[in-house]
């Protein structure tokens, strides 16, 4: 089909009155056509059809990623032009198909401004944002590496009251973390937190706890897949704190330490242990140990009858990820819980001071100024929107 026949295709009566499978059947015609007709490099003709019809999303998207692959600034601006003055849409609504897949001939710091004033014009104009918008931007950015502005972009988006959710707040710190960025994924975490915590009078205080909930079972799995273990540490700590989660240890005392770890995933397990042992021994006995059990229950609420959620994977994590390994046996009278070996407990003890204390203590640094910072921006945007949980 042609760029004639497109065109007369969709002018037809008979399309336009109702036949609403033809009319769609014509606009992906068209698309098609366009599509074709940028590759040969053929923009007059394309900005020519597109000022007639209205081509599907799909079409525009890839024509916009054409436009940037090329480096044709004036083709890509002319398309957003056109294809946005269609049906009245505001420009801000289509943005997002021209930052999927390429940043094009650009330099990061022009595409970065780029991107900051779609979300300013937004703001202004009263447009809600859609996370896709956010992802796809963030996506590109993360390609070229560039976790600054990464970053950058994201506390923009808070900044101006835009939609975000629990899980794009955990998408974001997954992207992070697999990528080894993990100051970057504290810093966001806390700022998304610290902007969700201004919408109680909207949503009401149980929507920031589902939301600071959600975010941190989500944000600690993504931290412990990506094998950063001071991470999910660090973000267990502040959700104890925060009194998000419950707090692992349940007893502790001369004769006895006990967590349970009842309502978890394995990763918040994995980090209740961690963090729990490394509290509850903060000053070692100086001869003996205490009883040191951990409960896991016996899986009466698993899908597989008796069999423990959790105990097989803790009993793993003891020997193949705690360093040195930490032995374990079935506790006496109790198949729901571990016993630890106390000698292999005040090891590990005494490594993790040695090891990890310095870089614990570095990772709870990159937390401080965040949420002011994030606080004075969202001010100076005219304060938050109610986001969606």
């Amino acid at each position: 089909m042609n760029i004639t026949e497109a065109v007369e295709f969709l002018k037809e009566d008979a399309i336009w009155s109702g036949m609403v499978e033809d009319r769609d059947k014509g606009r992906k015609a068209v698309g098609t056509a366009a599509i074709e007709m940028a590759r040969e490099g053929r923009w007059e003709e394309v900005m020519r059809l597109l000022r007639v019809v209205e081509v599907d999303t799909g079409a525009e998207g890839k024509l916009f990623r054409i436009a940037c692959e090329v480096g044709d600034p004036s083709a890509s601006s002319s398309l957003k032009a056109i294809v946005t003055s269609h049906r009245g849409m505001s420009e801000v609504e289509k943005m997002y198909h021209a930052w999927t897949g390429c940043k094009g001939g650009k330099e990061w710091q022009d595409v970065l401004g780029e991107v900051e004033e779609v979300i300013r014009t937004a703001k202004r104009k009263g447009i809600q944002l859609e996370a896709n918008f956010l992802e796809a931007v963030i996506e590109t950015f993360a390609r070229g590496n560039q976790w600054e502005w990464c970053e950058m972009i994201y506390e923009e988006w808070l900044a101006h009251g835009h939609s975000l959710s629990s899980s794009n707040c955990v998408s974001m710190v997954r992207l992070l973390a697999i990528n080894g960025q993990a100051s970057s994924a504290t810093r966001v975490v806390s700022s998304s937190l610290s902007y969700h915590s201004l919408t109680v009078k909207t949503s009401g205080t149980e929507g920031y706890l589902n939301f600071a909930r959600s975010t941190y079972f989500g944000t600690i799995t993504a931290a412990h897949r990506a094998g950063l273990t001071a991470l999910a540490d660090l973000l267990y700590t502040q959700a104890v704190e925060e009194g998000t989660m419950e707090w692992a240890v349940k007893e502790n005392t001369d004769s006895q330490v006990t967590l349970d770890l009842h309502g978890t995933n394995v990763a918040v397990a994995v980090a209740g242990v961690r963090v729990g042992l490394r509290e509850s021994f903060r000053a070692l006995p100086e001869s003996g140990m205490p009883n040191i059990i951990i409960v896991t229950g016996r899986g009466l609420n698993s899908k597989t009858r008796f069999k423990p959620v959790l105990r097989g994977e803790v009993q793993d994590l003891l020997i193949n990820e705690f360093y040195p390994p930490i032995t374990s046996s079935t506790a006496r009278n109790n198949l729901g819980a571990l016993e630890l070996d106390g000698g292999d407990v005040k090891e590990w003890v005494q490594w993790e001071r040695k090891v990890k204390g310095r870089l614990f203590r570095g990772m709870a640094g990159v937390l401080k100024g965040v949420e002011g910072r994030v606080m004075g921006a969202i001010e100076k945007g005219s304060g938050p929107r109610k986001n969606e949980e």
